[in-house]
């Protein structure tokens, strides 16, 4: 009966510290703009481009992720996680593209994005 009690009070401990330190919104889009502006970095980077094509490509690749984070990504809470989903242009199902859990947020990696991007 004491193991039980105890095993109890750890797992309602966890899920104080779960609740606690469930992120937020704003957590998710800046997690995801790394991301995303990752892959844009990437393929600038890989282009035989200018020095000044590859700023200018930056700065405005940079400022389209970051609209497209602002107005599309939703996020739902579930008290002990949170996760946050995209919605597609063409208005087809959501698509799940961070989750949040201790205060961290994981988000997909560059490979990730660039293999959905392909195969849309």
């Amino acid at each position: 009966m004491k193991k039980l009690g105890i095993t109890l009070l750890v797992f309602i401990g966890i899920a104080v510290v779960m609740i606690m330190t469930c992120p937020g919104t704003e957590e998710h889009k800046a997690a995801f703009k790394a991301a995303a502006q990752g892959v844009v970095d990437e393929e600038l980077g890989s282009a035989q481009q200018s020095d000044l094509a590859v700023l200018i490509g930056g700065m405005l690749g940079g400022y389209m992720v970051d609209n497209l984070v602002d107005s599309r990504l939703y996020t739902e809470n579930y008290f002990v996680c949170s996760v946050g989903y995209l919605r597609p242009l063409d208005g087809s199902e959501l698509q799940m593209v961070t989750v949040g859990l201790f205060n961290h947020v994981f988000a997909p990696s560059s490979e990730q994005i660039r293999a959905t991007i392909d195969k849309q």
